[in-house]
């Protein structure tokens, strides 16, 4: 009998996580179909060279049109990590964020689930408003509840986007008994992050002699990209998918955006002092997630450093600056 390789659908296959994943799974010999509503630029030479591969196929696919997902085939895994992120994409157009959370989601389901294993990308934003009234702990468990803010702040577009997909993972495995895999990640950040995360506009904004930090105060746990994938695999084909699972994805070191700032200059060899300015409406003041159940699940794990992973995040943004600039 032959024995062919497993094939994966990578939802926003030409973003961030999506690129890295589908990279890795081609690496490991899966057949690989990414799936983006968008074609990156001819810049954007690492994204053309690797989709000229055989093992990958680009789908252009807008995933909020069910109809064109018919167009996909069927597959062993579903990723959906596609979403319209960006701190400043969820200020100005909140609307659209929340489309593209919101409608993708059933569509996929629709389409694959109890056909492949079914992994979402959750997001910590879900749980974010608890943390500033005090609601959740630090480090925060997957069991945190979600808490709705003040309404007429657009930052939720993405926080609510993400939580309905969770919670559409678990109201279909609860009717259909047909469940998926949910990982909700924590600050991942490494090389071709994009731009409007706080990592890659503190490097392209020194680059360029600008040192501004907004919410110089609050706390977050980075994650590099290279653990947070190996985690993704590992965790999707060991999963049984017997009932809907929630799983937190990220580092336990936790650090000042102030502290991150000064390690990047220190990194980029400038001597100089940050403009300090206060966070966005609604930001979360601090972020640590609890990995007891990762640890449980997997062990414990190795991770990249975050001065080793800032220096590769730097050097890649250093090489790819016609990317994000003119």
């Amino acid at each position: 009998m032959t024995n062919f390789p497993t094939r994966a659908v990578v939802t926003g296959g030409a973003g961030f996580i999506g690129f890295h994943l589908a990279k890795k799974l081609a690496a490991l010999g899966w057949d690989v179909h990414l799936v983006d509503v968008r074609i990156p630029s001819e810049l954007d030479r690492e994204f053309h060279q690797f989709t000229g591969n055989s093992q990958i196929q680009f789908h252009l696919v807008d995933l909020t049109n069910s109809e064109q997902l018919k167009n996909l085939p069927d597959t062993d895994y579903v990723f959906h990590f596609a979403a319209l992120n960006g701190t400043q994409n969820f200020y100005r157009n909140p609307y659209k964020v929340l489309v593209n959370s919101g409608l993708p989601i059933i569509a996929l389901m629709n389409r694959y689930m109890g056909r492949a294993r079914f992994i979402y990308a959750g997001s910590s934003e879900s749980y974010a408003p608890g943390v500033k009234y005090g609601i959740i702990t630090i480090p925060t468990p997957e069991s945190a509840p979600f808490v709705i803010d003040d309404p007429t702040n657009p930052r939720w577009s993405y926080s609510m986007g993400k939580s309905f997909g969770e919670i559409a993972c678990q109201a279909y495995g609860s009717e259909f008994g047909k469940h998926a895999l949910i990982l909700r990640f924590h600050n991942v950040y490494g090389p071709r992050m994009g731009i409007n995360h706080v990592i890659p506009d503190l490097l392209l904004n020194a680059l360029e002699g600008k040192y501004v930090l907004n919410g110089w105060k609050n706390t977050r746990s980075f994650v590099f990209i290279d653990d947070a994938i190996n985690d993704v695999i590992e965790l999707a084909t060991k999963f049984q998918y017997e009932k809907t699972e929630v799983v937190n994805l990220g580092s336990e070191e936790e650090i000042t955006m102030l502290e991150l700032g000064n390690i990047l200059l220190n990194l980029m060899h400038i001597e100089a002092e940050f403009e300090l300015r206060d966070a966005p409406l609604g930001s979360v003041s601090r972020r640590r997630p609890d990995l007891t159940l990762l640890t449980t699940l997997l062990g414990n794990r190795s991770r990249v450093s975050l001065v080793n992973g800032l220096e590769q995040t730097l050097g890649w943004y250093r090489a790819n600056r016609k990317l994000y600039r003119d």
